[in-house]
């Protein structure tokens, strides 16, 4: 997280030098193509270019409009404040975010938490020092940027979990690219040399890579730990400033950055404390738990002449993990990782499917996909058998074991990937393959 703020940084710094001599839109857009170029490299080499008309989905296009909108904002403020005041600004970010949560998403907050919000938008107004005497147009443009940059954060986890990020990045490039084009033909173009231009393509490459290291720390860290390393980039941007364009906050400035990040930091580590732990449900079932039978090994259904393809009719309601755990019945542990789809059957039935999988086999019924509610099952078929006798089967390699009565079916829903549904249950969702 440290990395990704310190290149930020330098992207934000190596911008703001150039626009003292090229109009911002302009460099934006300069920027944008060679960003565009270094992204599709990337993914190039990551091996998902077969994917990339995934950059066309709802969502990821959303995000990518409402991102373009929060750099837009953000650059054209920045390269009239002090780069401190501005990243400062923009680290209020996760206070807006809590504030949405609350707002659109019924999360509940405490009073300490509702506390150190407000002492945090205290610490944003003591650095944007709004005055009677001088309108602080640019700390306010800032500002409004984000409020952009914390909608986007809150729309990321809502884009399924199958695009690749470089791609979610690829597609804010383009929309940051497009829409400064757009506004540098009302303002207007300048020559520049090559020295211009290779600054600004050594900003794309900071902000790449910038992207790329805060995926990999949000995605392989714990959240809670490693978002307060956001921060740095404060210091980065106070030593910056400092050394190339002599800027030092003023003592009011100072006072809002340590409220802000006191605040801040307070909000996340509270977050932490109060996170619930990885959790066991035990499930809803419809008949007695299974006996200890006979273990299956090397199980391929599709040579068994005893199996027949079915499909199921079932609408379901649906969670989706906070936290990671697993989910206990009489056929065994079924255990989920955070993100993962919690589902419970008609017959009252409880399991837990990986996000992938579940947006891949799940429709929603009269929700949008990610939000909890109904869902009803596609109907893809799958190889059943009925098991005449006890037994137990690992449900993937490496995985849980799953057991099953005498009259249970087991399910391949591909090779080496397997269930186990109880006969009651069996009978009143799934139905042949005619």
């Amino acid at each position: 997280m440290s990395a990704a703020m310190a290149l930020f940084i330098a992207n934000d710094g190596l911008t703001k030098y150039v626009s003292a001599t090229m109009p911002a839109a302009q460099l934006i857009f300069l920027r944008g193509l060679a960003s565009i170029v270094v992204v599709l490299l990337v993914a190039k080499a990551m091996g998902v270019m077969p994917q990339l008309p995934s950059t066309a989905n709802r969502r990821v296009v959303a995000r990518a409009v409402v991102d373009a909108t929060a750099t837009m904002l953000y650059l054209f403020s920045l390269f009239h404040l002090p780069i401190a005041n501005a990243t400062a600004i923009n680290l209020a970010s996760p206070l807006f975010m809590i504030v949405f949560a609350v707002l659109f998403l019924g999360h509940h907050v405490g009073l300490g938490r509702w506390l150190a919000i407000g002492a945090g938008f205290a610490g944003v107004v003591l650095v944007i020092q709004p005055r009677a005497d001088g309108f602080n147009f640019w700390a306010w443009v800032c500002l409004s940027g984000t409020l952009f940059h914390a909608a986007r954060d809150l729309m990321t986890p809502r884009i399924a979990h199958h695009i690749p990020s470089i791609l979610i990045t690829l597609s804010t490039a383009i929309a940051v690219t497009v829409v400064s084009g757009v506004v540098s033909v009302f303002e207007g173009w300048k020559p520049f040399g090559w020295f211009e231009f290779g600054l600004l393509a050594l900003a794309s490459m900071f902000l790449s890579s910038g992207y790329f290291f805060i995926i990999t720390s949000m995605r392989h860290g714990e959240m809670s730990l490693v978002a307060p390393f956001r921060y740095s980039g404060l210091l980065f941007a106070l030593v910056l400033g400092y050394l190339v364009w002599d800027e030092t906050p003023n003592a009011l400035a100072w006072g809002g950055i340590a409220v802000l990040i006191g605040s801040g930091v307070y909000l996340l580590m509270s977050e932490r404390v109060g996170a619930p732990k990885a959790t066991t449900i035990t499930a809803t079932t419809t008949t007695a738990a299974a006996a200890v039978g006979k273990p299956l090994s090397d199980v391929d259904l599709t040579r068994d002449s005893a199996a027949t393809q079915y499909v199921k009719d079932e609408v379901v309601e649906v969670v989706f993990a906070p936290t990671a755990g697993e989910i206990r019945s009489e056929v065994g542990a079924n255990r989920y990782a955070v993100g993962d789809a919690l589902i419970t059957g008609s017959t009252g039935d409880c399991w837990s499917v990986s996000r992938d999988r579940f947006e891949a086999r799940y429709v929603p019924e009269g929700v949008v996909m990610g939000e909890p509610g109904p869902y009803r099952n596609r109907p893809v078929p799958v190889l059943a058998r009925q098991m005449h006798e006890a037994f137990t089967v690992a449900r993937s390699a490496g995985g849980d074991v799953l057991a099953g009565n005498a009259g249970d079916w087991l399910l391949q829903y591909a090779p080496g990937d397997f269930g186990v549904v109880d006969r009651t249950r069996f009978e009143r969702v799934y139905r042949p393959v005619s």
